[in-house]
């Protein structure tokens, strides 16, 4: 208990003589320098008032403030004013500080911006850039069909077949790509859409070499795993994102399409003048890759399986979203027989 000089107005109940309960009569006791042992009360309901011990057995004023004891259970309240001291010394070092000293606050570390970005929205943007690697490996073959055209002969009919390949293949897997979804996981086939593209993107140099049939396979090798893409991405959505963030995710992971578009017609033909044509196929897909490995560390098929989502964003997620079991079996036969309303 530390002792403090201190300077005020007491007002302090006394116990009548006469009688065994205390009275209502009080006693101002002025003074000018006293040495008072008290503490302060860290109690809520003392709201921090500095609180004296109970008192007892006093019958004059000099002795009301000596001898406190644990008797009766009065509570007193003390309006203080502290007198100002001057501090001197030179500054506490860390050596100095008492092995017994408790930190007061929160010493907590603030974590990097990266590391508080929602985990959702981390998810919505590599589907985002899934998407714009999409495009641009889907439109350098309308800017390197120029050249290639000049190189090997082709004629404006060859060059149609060629550019047709790719849907033979996209057709192929876009409702297959939605049952491997909910079979396996947006995160498995989204992830092997983007590499079986990004493969077969950087073959067509190779198989433009070797001949027209094995250039019009590779090109329908691509639309397979492109097909893929948007099914496997609605899937991890809809388990990823709240039905009232929904939209926006949705037209944020679209906006990348065009500006895929956008970037493979604007860098094809830099690529192009400066490195030639199979160059485009070469750095486009290559991009893939990178994006494969942060898509494999970062993303997971649903925030159950996400080990590093914070409880916080796990409950705002699955209170807004609605799970429904995976689609087992589709009846075609049903939806064949009914005839399309006019």
């Amino acid at each position: 208990m530390e002792r403090l000089q201190l300077s005020g107005r007491f007002q302090q109940p006394v116990l009548d003589s006469s009688r065994d309960y205390l009275t209502r009569r009080f006693y101002n006791a002025s003074f000018k320098r006293r040495r008072v042992e008290c503490f302060v009360s860290s109690d809520p309901i003392n709201t921090g008032w500095l609180k004296p011990r109970r008192w007892d057995n006093f019958t004059s004023l000099e002795t009301a403030c000596v001898q406190p004891e644990y008797k009766i259970p009065v509570r007193t309240r003390a309006d203080c004013k502290a007198e100002q001291y001057e501090i001197t010394g030179s500054p506490l070092s860390p050596s100095d500080v008492p092995a017994e000293a408790v930190v007061i606050g929160d010493t907590t570390e603030i974590s990097p911006w990266w590391q508080q970005f929602p985990k959702r929205w981390t998810v919505v943007l590599l589907c985002f850039f899934a998407f714009l690697l999409c495009n641009m490996d889907r439109v350098n073959m309308s800017i390197a069909i120029l050249p290639m055209s000049s190189e090997f002969g082709w004629s404006p009919a060859t060059v149609g077949l060629i550019q047709s390949s790719f849907f033979w293949g996209y057709l192929l897997t876009q409702i297959l790509g939605g049952i491997w979804a909910d079979r396996f996981g947006g995160k498995i086939v989204l992830g092997f859409g983007v590499v079986w593209w990004s493969i077969a993107t950087i073959l067509t140099p190779f198989a433009a070499k070797i001949g027209l049939p094995c250039l019009l396979v590779m090109r329908a090798f691509m639309g397979i795993g492109e097909g893929v893409a948007m099914p496997a991405m609605n899937n991890i959505l809809s388990k990823w994102v709240p039905v009232s963030e929904r939209s926006r995710s949705l037209a944020l992971v679209y906006s990348g399409m065009y500006l895929g578009s956008v970037t493979g017609l604007a860098l094809s033909p830099l690529l192009i003048s400066r490195l030639g044509w199979p160059s485009v196929f070469y750095a486009f897909g290559s991009l893939g890759s990178i994006w494969f490995a942060l898509w494999q560390r970062k993303a997971h098929s649903s925030p159950s399986e996400d080990p590093e989502l914070s409880k916080a964003e796990k409950r705002y997620i699955l209170g807004g979203s609605t799970l429904k079991e995976p689609v087992t079996s589709i009846p075609w036969k049903l939806i064949l027989s009914k005839a399309p309303d006019s």
